[in-house]
């Protein structure tokens, strides 16, 4: 799981006809739909919010919003220190049970008491949002309220370390596993299984960089079948071998800290 550092909690009320203009942060934001509706829009992608969903909205992403019914939000922003998942803006509904608007109640009271070591509750409670909020993107149940299309690439970018089933992501889509190929490639210009290997070498070059795995250990950390298909695959794509590529990263890293000093 990833690392986060809690930044701030807020509560609110938007009466009609509130109005958010096109705004962005430096820090994750997760906004809490308790009641109304109305449209959320994240990078220019339009959402309709109703009452139990909630919406994760990445840095820098430009994001507004209309109510079209009063609407009580309850939202807090976190940072992803070690970026070791991938967090993806859209719209999400809640479990049925309300998990995730559980913890956030837990997190009002403890802004509004401030009872000792309370900041570091509030750490710890905004790593159970991130786990309750895996589970709920990992279950076959949940849904991200979007372009079924870019549910499927989500649950890609938390899963392309595994043998993801493509068949069965294909019929959770809602499309027979030929056409879910077809349409994918059409989406995003990449079939499939070309979308989880872009995953795979992102994921291996910033350990390469930062990391002291062996190679072999981040083949296995990637998800690839053998360390020699991965050096196969990362060759081809970035024109140099992993163990090469690594070495001259360093040694470009210690000629800027050269040149600084």
């Amino acid at each position: 799981m990833a690392k986060t550092s809690f930044i701030f909690f807020m509560t609110q009320t938007n009466n009609v006809p509130f109005r958010a203009a096109s705004h962005n942060h430096t820090c994750y934001e997760l906004v809490y739909y308790l009641s109304g509706r109305g449209i959320l829009t994240i990078n220019s992608k339009e959402y309709e919010y109703g009452p139990n969903t909630f919406t994760i909205i990445e840095p820098q992403a430009y994001h507004g919003e209309k109510a079209i019914e009063d609407t009580e939000i309850m939202y807090f922003g976190f940072s992803n220190i070690d970026n070791e998942k991938y967090i993806k803006s859209g719209l999400y509904k809640d479990f049925d049970s309300q998990d995730i608007l559980n913890v956030l109640h837990i997190m009002k009271n403890e802004i509004q008491n401030q009872k000792s070591n309370y900041l570091k509750r509030m750490e710890i409670l905004t790593q159970d949002i991130l786990v309750l909020f895996e589970r709920l993107t990992q279950d076959d149940n949940a849904y991200n309220l979007s372009n079924p299309l870019e549910n499927a690439a989500h649950y890609i970018d938390l899963n392309f370390t595994t043998n993801i089933d493509m068949h069965a992501l294909a019929s959770l889509s809602g499309y027979s596993y030929h056409r879910f190929r077809h349409i994918f490639k059409e989406h995003f210009g990449l079939s499939p299984k070309q979308y989880i290997l872009n995953r795979q070498l992102e994921y291996a070059t910033e350990l390469l960089k930062h990391s002291d795995k062996s190679i072999e250990e981040i083949s296995i950390d990637c998800g690839f079948s053998s360390c020699g298909f991965f050096i196969q695959c990362f060759s081809k794509r970035m024109g140099t071998t992993p163990k090469k590529f690594r070495k001259d990263y360093l040694g470009n890293q210690m000629n800027i800290e050269y040149i600084d000093s």
